[in-house]
């Protein structure tokens, strides 16, 4: 049984009609089996991705005694995980973004998240830099 992984660049939100029926944001990259990939690949929106191809080592007649249901939790955990990461990188981004926008009560504020006092003295740009140095290391709070 072959897996492909495929990266959706579609703009809009996407559910495919394939077996799997899987709803697709931009961006994402989820892993698929051979023939749901070879349906999906006919859109411009679809490519493989980087690391691509993966064959398993799985025949047909032992994935239906295995049954198709463990391939697709499996398939599942996987799409979850990337999704997880895609959720976080997003919410870091996000924050990283509207920490341009905050004054220097809105950054202190915000620092406090963290339970760091920021020196109202210093420039907005170094307390910017401070602030995102946080949000990058301990996560958006």
């Amino acid at each position: 049984m072959q897996v492909l992984k495929l990266k959706y660049s579609g703009r809009k939100v996407y559910t495919d009609r394939t077996h799997m029926a899987q709803t697709w944001l931009p961006g994402d990259v989820k892993a698929v089996t051979g023939d749901a990939g070879k349906e999906l690949l006919r859109f411009v929106e679809f490519k493989i991705h980087k690391d691509a191809v993966a064959q398993t080592p799985v025949d047909e007649p032992v994935l239906a005694q295995t049954g198709a249901a463990d391939a697709a939790k499996v398939l599942l955990a996987q799409d979850q995980q990337a999704q997880e990461a895609e959720a976080e990188h997003q919410a870091l981004e996000s924050t990283l973004t509207l920490l341009d926008s905050m004054d220097k009560a809105g950054l202190e504020a915000y620092a406090a998240k963290y339970e760091v006092n920021l020196d109202k003295r210093k420039s907005l740009a170094d307390l910017r830099e401070q602030v995102g140095t946080l949000v990058e290391q301990f996560g958006a709070r």
